[in-house]
């Protein structure tokens, strides 16, 4: 589970995203993926393309505000 959360923060860092649903994202990513495949989108799993800080999501930051799945957002400006 740690796991899953740190690589999340790291990525939203990284990218300048805030975090939004962290914990529920956690539980269904835990429920639908084994053990190395937590990176993958759990809205769209079928999709090899998408996931966590893949060019998919980012474009989905950019022009949407938000990731498929809301778990990263686009910051507002202060």
């Amino acid at each position: 589970k740690q796991c899953v959360i740190s690589r999340a923060k790291r990525l939203a860092e990284k990218n300048g995203w805030d975090i939004q649903n962290l914990d529920k994202i956690t539980r269904a990513k835990l429920m639908l993926f084994k053990k190395g495949d937590h990176w993958r989108c759990p809205c769209d799993a079928q999709n090899p393309d998408r996931y966590c800080g893949s060019y998919l999501c980012k474009t989905d930051v950019l022009t949407k505000g938000h990731c498929h799945c809301n778990l990263f957002h686009k910051k507002n400006p202060s």
